[in-house]
C-alpha cells in the first residue's frame, strides 16, 4: 500500500458491495473488530476487541488521528463485513501512538 512492501493488507474472507464505492469514506464513523499482534516468534497478542473491549467493536471515525495512520489507510480499503490481514510497520503502527488510547 506504500508502494515499498511494507504495509500490506491482504484479504480473507471477501466483504459484500463494490469496490471502492463502499469503502468508508474519509470522515465515516467505522465500527471494526481488530486483533493486533506483534510479528515476534510467538505471536503476541497486545490488544483484541472481542477480549479487551467486552466484545465490542473499535468505534471511531475516520480522518481525526485517533489511530495509527497504518490501520485507518487499510480500514478505509476494507468493504463491509470484509476479514483482512494487515502487516503494518512500527513508522505507521503504534511508535506514535500509546497503547493506552485503546
Amino acid at each position: 500500500m506504500l508502494g515499498d512492501g511494507r504495509l500490506i493488507k491482504r484479504r480473507i474472507v471477501d466483504g459484500r458491495g463494490e469496490f471502492p464505492m463502499d469503502c468508508p469514506l474519509h470522515d465515516s464513523l467505522l465500527r471494526v473488530h481488530y486483533k493486533g499482534m506483534l510479528l515476534n516468534e510467538e505471536k503476541t497478542v497486545f490488544y483484541d476487541t472481542r477480549v479487551d473491549n467486552d466484545g465490542e467493536p473499535l468505534v471511531f471515525s475516520s480522518g481525526e488521528g485517533l489511530v495509527p495512520e497504518g490501520f485507518e489507510m487499510c480500514v478505509r480499503l476494507v468493504l463491509p463485513e470484509e476479514i483482512s490481514l494487515v502487516t503494518c510497520p512500527p513508522d505507521y503502527a503504534y511508535d506514535k501512538f500509546t497503547r493506552s488510547i485503546f
